[in-house]
């Protein structure tokens, strides 16, 4: 956003700064056609991002405190749910305009407009299936399925990551052929028969039997991590390719839309999980135990991730992957459904949606964009639905709030099967 703007109303600004203790000399409100254009695209008249105020509309004075929160709010460590953060917002807001002190106390990220917003999944799937010729409800329901992963706890790759930790060092290294640690049966007899023979000799230690973690659940968790995220440590082009050949028999499915956006999910994951230091996939977080040396893998491995661009992150460095993940998605959803009539080319539709791609990226800005393209381009007004208003969540909670697919634990179910039968073995 331009860097002038305007100062809040002077009258109003005094009443804020009284009521929350705090400077608002440098907040800035933005009323220009872009900053119109992207709350507008936002669906809202108003948000806070970056130290500004952006209006869609002349707004009253308790939209403008609301957002005042925000940014005050964006001023704290940390980030809580967004439910927190809006919720506080509304009642200070009130508060602030009757004269009354406030403490905001809910941090929320300063570079989000109300909530972090993923760009890369969702919204991307969703432009490529409209721009292939799908009607706006199907390609909601392909979008909303690739989304699923991000979603539901029980199949998202960062939880999975911290659960898969608290195994032991033998169990991690009879999984990692490491050399150290030896099979369980083996280590059962070895007990048996020392602690025999201290049955029989006096002094003789005894060895106490092993307690034995079901690895089953760390099975599981590797393979949310391995087979519906890409974090196989392969070859990266071999990756896509079998993510490829993965979607497109997905496709012909019974279940095709959830299976088909599953995939596409994973598929997406081929190019963002990309270790540009190897020319392999991102490998799977093995623990974080500090007693194992796994966990200084994977702490090295989260640092190169973290170090340069966030790997799912629509920066600059990941242009060429995201361009190449939106030209190939293209292409399955024409091999997948040849009888549509596209409304784009590949071409057309990868350097449309490769004009969010900026050095610091905005998420949320980076939706409203990619809405106001498929509004503009493809003539379409996409769904209401906003996963990214939404927490990750187990699925038992997933309908706390209402949603335009009806996903039951079948399909978490089914989620995990697919994950086992696309872990690469």
């Amino acid at each position: 956003m331009p860097a002038h703007g305007a100062h809040l109303p002077a009258a109003l600004r005094d009443r804020l700064e009284r009521s929350f203790g705090a400077d608002l000399s440098e907040v800035r409100v933005h009323r220009c056609g872009a900053a119109r254009r992207i709350a507008e695209d936002l669906g809202t008249i108003a948000c806070a991002v970056d130290g500004a105020i952006l209006l869609g509309a002349d707004v009253p004075a308790a939209v403008l405190a609301h957002e005042v929160v925000h940014l005050l709010q964006a001023r704290l460590p940390g980030a809580a749910p967004v439910a927190a953060a809006e919720a506080e917002a509304r009642h200070l807001a009130a508060r602030a305009l009757a004269g009354l002190p406030c403490r905001v106390a809910v941090p929320a990220d300063a570079a989000q407009p109300l909530r972090w917003e993923e760009a890369g999944h969702y919204y991307t799937v969703y432009y490529v299936a409209l721009a292939c010729g799908m009607s706006n409800d199907d390609a909601m329901r392909i979008a909303f399925w690739a989304q699923f992963p991000d979603e539901v706890s029980e199949l998202d790759a960062v939880k999975a990551g911290f659960a898969m930790p608290l195994t032991g060092p033998a169990a991690l290294a009879q999984w990692a052929g490491s050399g150290f640690g030896i099979p369980d049966a083996l280590e059962d007899m070895y007990v048996e028969v020392n602690n025999g023979i201290a049955g029989l000799y006096g002094g003789y230690g005894r060895i106490a039997p092993p307690v034995r973690v079901d690895t089953s659940q760390f099975q599981v968790n590797l393979d949310v991590q391995r087979g519906l995220h890409c974090l196989t440590g392969a070859n990266w082009t071999v990756e896509t390719n079998r993510r490829t050949q993965i979607s497109l028999g997905a496709a012909r499915r019974e279940d095709h839309y959830f299976e088909f956006g599953l995939s596409l999910h994973a598929y997406g994951d081929s190019f963002a999980h990309r270790n540009h230091d190897s020319g392999h996939m991102y490998a799977s977080i093995l623990g974080h135990g500090p007693e194992t040396k796994f966990t200084q893998i994977a702490g090295d491995e989260i640092s190169r991730m973290a170090g340069a661009q966030h790997p799912d992150e629509l920066s600059t460095p990941r242009r060429r992957e995201f361009e190449g993940c939106v030209t190939g998605m293209h292409a399955l959803f024409r091999t997948a459904y040849p009888n549509l009539t596209p409304r784009e080319s590949a071409g057309d539709a990868a350097a449309a949606l490769a004009t969010v791609i900026v050095d610091e990226p905005v998420a949320s800005v980076q939706i409203a964009t990619i809405r106001g393209l498929a509004s503009r381009r493809l003539r379409t007004s996409m769904h209401s639905y906003r996963p990214e208003r939404h927490e990750d969540v187990p699925f038992d909670d997933f309908f706390d709030e209402p949603k335009p697919v009806a996903a039951t634990r079948h399909h978490v179910n089914e989620g995990l099967r697919l994950a086992r039968l696309w872990n690469p073995r």
